[in-house]
């Protein structure tokens, strides 16, 4: 893994004329940290801090607002109470809202990090609605892998116009053996490693890994603390290391991962160079309480690798 450090000190510009669509299910987070134990049935236990805000499909778009990229969402968000909440800091933050449609009522996630880990408990209906047709497409478009087949038509003919597409599992059942058939369909798959095993039936991750680029896609196995593998659709491989951090909550950090990961590609670096600066962007966010809204700005990310790394 090269030292990037130089190439960071280089492009200390905004890319705001970078535009990306991010696509799938809004949640309103509700992040309870600071637990002391974790809750069993029947006892009450109290958190140290409550962080509140936009989650799901918004942390992607929020963490790319904040390394400097100009983002549009497209969601379902509640015509509701909640709703608003969502839609006023999305707005707040620079994310627009033209391509989601509204809905009765507004998704909502709570999140529970202990030790290292978190527990979520949803409420909604995980579900998007179809792209938007455009006359320009984005530079880089992030969905879910079960939302590919429903917008493939849009999804190719943007390809073919330059769009790179970044697929995740979303929401979706990691066990159903159609997703994978959309692989070939996307530039760059990043399932986190309990989520590639799944969809292979392997349990090791490179041979996972593997599996999944041999149908025609690069792949990016997240693997939290341990950092990220990364397998080519050319058969390159690369194991790249987290930095070590005193991790507060994880909640988002999958998301923020594919933002560094997008603004990287952006600047012009290649797949391991990209993936290494999404590992950092992710790492730094989990030092903070809450999802969205502790995602790194660029500058933060640059003196967070500088601090690592020398």
């Amino acid at each position: 893994m090269r030292d990037l450090s130089g190439f960071l000190k280089q492009h200390n510009t905004a890319y705001k004329a970078t535009h990306v669509i991010t696509a799938g299910p809004l949640f309103l987070d509700l992040n309870f940290t600071g637990l002391k134990a974790f809750p069993s049935l029947g006892h009450e236990i109290w958190s140290d801090s409550l962080e509140w805000g936009p989650g799901g499909v918004a942390n992607q778009a929020i963490a790319c607002v904040r390394l400097g990229m100009s983002v549009e969402i497209c969601s379902f968000i509640g015509n509701d109470f909640l709703g608003n909440i969502c839609k006023h800091a999305l707005e707040t933050m620079g994310v627009d809202m033209k391509y989601s449609q509204q809905r009765e009522h507004q998704n909502l996630t709570v999140a529970l990090p202990y030790q290292g880990e978190r527990a979520l408990i949803s409420h909604g209906m995980p579900c998007t609605p179809p792209l938007p047709p455009l006359t320009r497409p984005p530079d880089f478009l992030s969905i879910g892998l079960a939302d590919v087949a429903a917008n493939s038509k849009q999804i190719k003919s943007w390809r073919e116009r330059g769009t790179k597409v970044i697929a995740d599992v979303g929401w979706q059942d990691t066990e159903n053996p159609d997703l994978i058939n959309t692989i070939n369909e996307v530039d760059i798959f990043v399932p986190n490693s309990e989520e590639a095993c799944a969809l292979t039936g392997l349990n090791n991750v490179s041979l996972a890994a593997n599996k999944l680029a041999s149908l025609g896609t690069d792949i990016i196995v997240t693997q939290g603390k341990d950092g990220a593998y990364v397998h080519s659709r050319n058969n390159q491989r690369y194991d790249l290391p987290a930095p070590d951090v005193c991790v507060k909550d994880t909640t988002g950090a999958g998301d923020t991962f594919t933002a560094g990961l997008i603004w990287a590609l952006n600047a012009g670096l290649n797949l391991e160079d990209a993936a290494t600066i999404a590992i950092y962007t992710a790492s730094l966010q989990t030092t903070r309480a809450g999802s969205a809204l502790a995602a790194p700005t660029l500058g933060e990310l640059k003196d967070f690798y500088q601090t690592i790394n020398h």
